[in-house]
């Protein structure tokens, strides 16, 4: 019963309802997680060579984090969002 409890959350844990505004983006991210989270979330974005170039925390309670990326290169980056046993990556742009 545990392992399939286990699986139907690695489930919701990788479709959870991310949205993230505006993409692309010239100064300020927006990561906003579809209702309120549950249990502290790390926030990372991720440049293509995989070093973290800034990171945050959703805590239980909340639903939105912000990345100024006024400071970072323009190019593809990644937006990892992970509880500590899952994660789920998203994309986004600066320009």
């Amino acid at each position: 019963m545990k392992l399939g409890d286990e699986e139907c959350y690695e489930d919701e844990f990788t479709n959870l309802m991310v949205t993230i505004y505006p993409n692309p983006a010239a100064d300020l991210i927006a990561i906003q997680i579809g209702g309120l989270v549950k249990e502290n979330l790390s926030i990372e974005m991720i440049d293509l060579k995989g070093a973290v170039v800034g990171s945050h925390q959703i805590n239980a309670g909340q639903t939105i984090a912000y990345f100024d990326v006024s400071t970072v290169y323009a190019g593809s980056y990644f937006i990892r969002i992970s509880n500590g046993d899952y994660q789920t990556i998203r994309k986004v742009m600066v320009k």
